[in-house]
């Protein structure tokens, strides 16, 4: 549901400190008791004390009635575009739920899993770009759950793209939602360790795809595709993949797209041990990866299609200096949406003004560091208002 301010049927959620994570863009806008806003979606809190002022003042988020919500989706048409801004912080909410189904191995986990799947696959048919544009802006530092869903979205665009039939399609999403459950409890730490893995740590992960596959049959899952999937997803078509060491024509082709999802997310991650790469410099190290495989140039070469080189999301330096938040692809002209957020002398600007790329002074020449601008309210670049 699109939301513009909290309405009356809408229930303010009081947020504590245990939910905000400094340095990590806030799932959703922030408001007041009196249903003030007080903070964007995407905003970053960088310090203990700014976080301890709002927590005195009373935060709260928007959680909308299941009536309400049931009502709005009625009045909307069929074809009605759906924000995925507004869905992020519950698309992640019921993710977490559905694979501490999974985890627990109960008999239901299978039909949440396709249900959640089926969600997410309405969000990307609505607007790809803004839900390519979740990746970048939440790839700061995203918990284990998110970079779960940047997998699954990029599972499915690419599948779009490569227009798999839908028995393929279902099976790819569903293990692109449940091919880590077994090493989701690691994955944060893992994460933020401050080194490489030690060979401990490298143990655990090897073994994921299996554990993983036996707790999905475990919740009574009989689907072959999917079990396969997540069993490959870490096979590499050039080798040295794991846990078997498969070669290209042994594995499937849906978990060397889920493979290619997965990396494509660490890249363009912050680890504890490295900045994060630019898109452009993700796609150059996929590109030198997979050179010796077909199958894997193939794929890359589809993500490349599908993300455009400055995909939505990524802030760019544009030819007369200015830095630009780009939030809509052109995959035929190639020349992309772009919204201004500094002047060519490097200063905020008040507000994000459009720029038309076809201008040759307006087209960008290189990514930079993402900002993470107070008054900036991302979601109304979209063509959102909430």
């Amino acid at each position: 549901m699109d939301i513009d301010a909290p309405t009356a049927g809408s229930t303010l959620v009081p947020i504590t400190a245990g939910h905000v994570k400094l340095n990590k863009p806030l799932p959703w806008p922030i408001y007041d008791v009196h249903r003030t806003l007080l903070l964007n979606q995407g905003f970053v809190i960088t310090s203990a004390s700014q976080l301890e002022r709002l927590l005195v003042r009373g935060m709260f988020h928007v959680r909308v009635s299941v009536a309400d919500e049931a009502r709005a989706q009625e009045s909307k048409p069929a074809m009605a575009r759906i924000n995925p801004f507004a869905e992020y912080g519950a698309v992640l909410e019921k993710l977490e739920a559905v694979l501490d189904l999974v985890t627990r191995q109960q008999r239901d986990a299978e039909g949440q899993v396709l249900g959640l799947a089926k969600t997410i696959d309405r969000l990307c048919a609505s607007d790809a770009d803004a839900c390519l544009a979740l990746i970048y802006i939440y790839s700061l530092q995203p918990s284990a759950h998110e970079q779960t869903l940047f997998h699954s979205i990029l599972c499915n665009l690419i599948a779009r793209h490569l227009k798999l039939d839908p028995p393929r399609f279902v099976a790819l999403m569903a293990a692109s939602l449940t091919a880590n459950v077994a090493v989701l409890r690691h994955q944060d730490r893992l994460n933020n360790a401050p080194m490489v893995l030690s060979s401990e740590q490298r143990a655990v992960i090897n073994r994921h795809p299996q554990l993983s596959a036996q707790a999905i049959r475990g919740c009574g899952v009989s689907n072959a595709q999917w079990i396969q999937i997540v069993e490959q997803h870490h096979e590499r078509g050039v080798g040295g993949g794991y846990p078997q060491g498969l070669r290209e024509s042994q594995i499937v082709t849906e978990a060397l797209i889920l493979s290619l999802a997965e990396r494509y997310t660490a890249m363009i991650t912050k680890r504890a041990y490295r900045d994060r790469f630019s898109p452009a410099q993700a796609m150059q190290s996929l590109q030198a990866e997979s050179a010796g495989s077909a199958c894997e140039m193939a794929l890359v070469e589809a993500l490349m299609q599908v993300l455009t080189p400055n995909p939505p999301g990524c802030f760019v330096r544009l030819q007369n200096n200015e830095v630009a938040l780009i939030t809509r692809r052109n995959v035929l002209t190639g020349f992309p949406e772009a919204w201004a957020v500094t002047s060519s002398q490097g200063n905020l600007c008040l507000s994000a003004l459009p720029r038309d790329t076809r201008n040759e002074d307006l087209r960008p020449v290189e990514q930079v560091e993402p900002l993470h601008l107070e008054w900036l309210n991302i979601p109304a670049l979209w063509g959102y208002e909430g």
